[in-house]
């Protein structure tokens, strides 16, 4: 059976959940829902196969989608501002139909909690596909695997720092009027991703956020949210110490040569765990899914115990192999359980962000950037 899919937002990730379609053949693009003309968007959705009839233009409330574009479909993927996703997303599963929703259901802690009694009481979890960008990548599938290699010899996980920054590009610019306004969740929640390495990667089984820091990396961006956040956080699990303590810094809009996606595990033996990921685009243009290297290092030396520059499928192929997975009846591979401990920090952060400004002098930028790069934790 070949699934029809309905897809609103023509976003960064439905270029590569297309990548998977193309190359699994189960699921069809049928319908596009957006909130701009056809004409407007009219070359890539003749690219597509997207003709004038099968598109359909959101009115002027976003939040509700025409009716139209949800008959004669199975599925529909949302990947358009946040803030519409509740909403969206309800209406959809309210036709039977299988939902992939990009990041968040939600962008307060109350709608989201609003959405999973919705989901529990209707019986939906088993239509719902929550998909967040890092639990497909390679290194997080790897590294409970590298955990059990490494804790036995040297200990759990005592501290541990993540930097993720980008650097000023043109997409993010075009996005910068939503993506950091708390109607959209911020900044933290375009970048949740750190948090999905924490808790599908590492296995953590809590993880409080303790202190917050706000900055106005890029004023060109936004000049009054934050384009940039440093966490400081405790963890609890089966691979961490007792008193496991993290902080991690994310931001978009970075200065050139400053772009980095990289995660330090420190065990109680001194020795450390680099987790190096890469962009999307470079995965999608290359064999590259990252590497891992497990080290001893001091001011005069570094050995390196340990490393790997895995191989294996794209994101999008995994994310298919999901997506097929929902669609037979299995129900979405990141339980309900799963997605609210990940969530969990971001409802701290937002609590904590409403109590203090935003910083935008450039010294303490400057230090922000500085220590992210250096992976001080």
């Amino acid at each position: 059976m070949v699934y029809k899919l309905g897809v609103v937002g023509l976003g960064h990730w439905f270029e590569m959940l297309h990548v998977g379609m193309l190359s699994d053949q189960k699921v069809r693009l049928k319908k596009v829902a957006g909130v701009r003309s056809f004409n407007e968007k009219k070359e890539s959705l003749e690219n597509l196969g997207i003709s004038r009839s099968d598109y359909y233009q959101v009115g002027k409330n976003p939040n509700i989608l025409p009716k139209k574009f949800l008959e004669d479909i199975d599925m529909v993927q949302i990947s358009d501002p946040n803030k519409y996703h509740f909403a969206q997303t309800k209406q959809a599963l309210e036709k039977d139909l299988y939902v992939i929703t990009e990041k968040t259901w939600a962008t307060n802690k109350k709608d989201f909690y609003e959405f999973i009694d919705f989901l529990k009481s209707n019986r939906y979890t088993d239509k719902a596909y929550l998909h967040l960008h890092y639990v497909h990548k390679l290194l997080t599938i790897k590294l409970p695997s590298i955990l059990a290699m490494i804790t036995p010899k040297h200990g759990r996980i005592e501290k541990f720092s993540a930097t993720f920054f980008e650097e000023a590009n043109e997409a993010d610019r075009m996005r910068s009027g939503w993506i950091f306004g708390m109607e959209s969740g911020g900044i933290f929640m375009d970048w949740i991703h750190p948090y999905e390495i924490l808790f599908i990667g590492a296995k953590a089984s809590e993880v409080r956020l303790h202190k917050v820091n706000n900055f106005l990396v890029n004023q060109n961006y936004d000049k009054n949210n934050p384009t940039g956040v440093e966490t400081f956080v405790s963890a609890k699990g089966l691979n961490f110490a007792p008193d496991a303590k993290g902080v991690i810094r994310i931001g978009k809009g970075l200065p050139h040569n400053t772009g980095l996606k990289r995660f330090i595990f420190l065990f109680e033996s001194g020795a450390k765990l680099y987790l190096n990921f890469v962009g999307s685009q470079i995965e999608y243009n290359s064999d590259n899914r990252g590497n891992w290297q497990f080290v001893n290092e001091n001011e005069k030396s570094c050995k390196i115990l340990s490393a790997e520059i895995p191989k294996g499928p794209l994101t999008s192929s995994m994310l298919m192999e999901d997506i097929n997975k929902l669609l037979g009846g299995k129900g979405p591979s990141l339980k309900i359980n799963d997605v609210i401990k990940i969530f969990g920090p971001q409802w701290e952060y937002q609590e904590k962000a409403r109590k203090q400004g935003v910083i935008a002098d450039r010294g303490n930028i400057e230090r922000f950037i500085h220590e992210g790069i250096s992976s001080n934790m």
